[in-house]
């Protein structure tokens, strides 16, 4: 993932609006914070909802990419059974 090491942030996720919504929800449900950057796209156009990027400290950056991937291995044994 790429990192925003002067503004203190790491990107954990890029991806659609809705996935980007649903990891937010689940890293502040771990209490971690984060935030939602929406920047680069609404440049470009207002109604996109894709690459938009969750970003955590840099400190919280290995412990929320390590929720993200064990939701992830969750989901997809859910859809298995």
């Amino acid at each position: 993932m790429k990192d925003k090491k002067d503004s203190g942030l790491t990107i954990v996720y890029e991806g659609l609006k809705w996935e980007a919504e649903v990891i937010k929800g689940l890293l502040e449900s771990n209490g971690i914070k984060c935030t939602i950057d929406t920047t680069i796209i609404t440049v470009f156009s207002p109604y996109a909802d894709y690459n938009i990027q969750v970003l955590v400290l840099n400190e919280d950056a290995e412990r929320a990419k390590e929720l993200i991937a064990n939701k992830n291995i969750d989901t997809k044994e859910e859809e298995q059974e």
